[in-house]
């Protein structure tokens, strides 16, 4: 064999030997991945069923709880007010058969908790009104009030109800307040006397006998009232349903919330 076949069979074994030993590596390599795959799974299935026999133990212990039980549970719990764990009173009051001597009672108990439920959640939308923007904080506010209104049908005299609605409306101020800031900033930066004109003009000729003679004072007189409201007094020739062309004098004001976002709040003939 000369010494160019030799090399040949040399670099050809040497090649394979190279793709053994990777293939080698590689799976030595995968075995601790796979080891600690496994070892994960086993824990997980370990936590899954510790969950499952703590759930079965205290599912049979509610179910052995007597009547009684279950009420005193219900008002331990109701004892904390928004603090406590309503829904799990709730359970324990809905575990009383309705022939048991402790069902009237119960019923009681779960009155005051409608109480509670009302105004944990009217507490609830309140905290997020503080924080939310204007649209959503009015929203919020709305519906913690039909929470606050369903309480004081029942329990016209209750205190956190009347604590809460006071804390609703301090919330309403600050957004107002917080709203005004910002139309005020946003109006001087960005005046919009020229389509309040054209809004209260809209709404004027709306109000005519014959629009399309209305013709109007060519500077009318705006007054910028801050936070993006203006006044505006002008007057208006028309023609009437006599043919004549009298002069009619109004007071229009006018309320913008955002860039070219503006609307007629208020308009009176003179």
């Amino acid at each position: 064999m000369n010494n160019f076949i030799r090399g040949r069979l040399v670099f050809k074994l040497g090649a394979i030997l190279a793709i053994y030993l990777g293939i080698g590596c590689q799976q030595q390599q995968s075995k601790p991945d796979t080891a600690n795959t496994e070892a994960q799974l086993r824990a997980a299935a370990e936590a899954k069923r510790r969950a499952d026999e703590t759930k079965r133990r205290i599912d049979s212990a509610f179910a052995a709880m007597t009547p009684a039980q279950h009420l005193h549970a219900a008002e331990a719990i109701s004892k904390g007010g928004l603090n406590g764990d309503i829904p799990a009173a709730s359970r324990h009051l809905s575990a009383i058969p309705s022939a048991a001597p402790e069902a009237a009672q119960g019923q009681k108990l779960r009155r005051h908790l409608t109480v509670l439920q009302h105004l944990s959640e009217a507490q609830r939308l309140i905290a997020m009104a503080r924080s939310a923007k204007t649209p959503e904080a009015i929203e919020y506010l709305r519906q913690a009030d039909s929470h606050l209104r369903s309480v004081r049908s029942s329990s016209p005299k209750d205190e956190q109800a009347a604590m809460l609605t006071q804390e609703a409306a301090e919330v309403a101020n600050e957004i107002l307040a917080r709203d005004n800031a910002r139309l005020a900033e946003q109006s001087k930066q960005h005046p919009q006397e020229t389509l309040a004109q054209v809004k209260c003009e809209g709404a004027v000729t709306h109000n005519l006998k014959s629009p399309r003679t209305a013709n109007f004072e060519s500077v009318p007189r705006v007054q910028d009232a801050g936070g993006w409201q203006y006044k505006i007094d002008s007057y208006v020739d028309a023609e009437n349903n006599f043919g004549g062309h009298p002069r009619t004098y109004y007071t229009c004001k006018v309320r913008c919330t955002d860039i070219d976002v503006c609307a007629v709040t208020s308009l009176k003939f003179r």
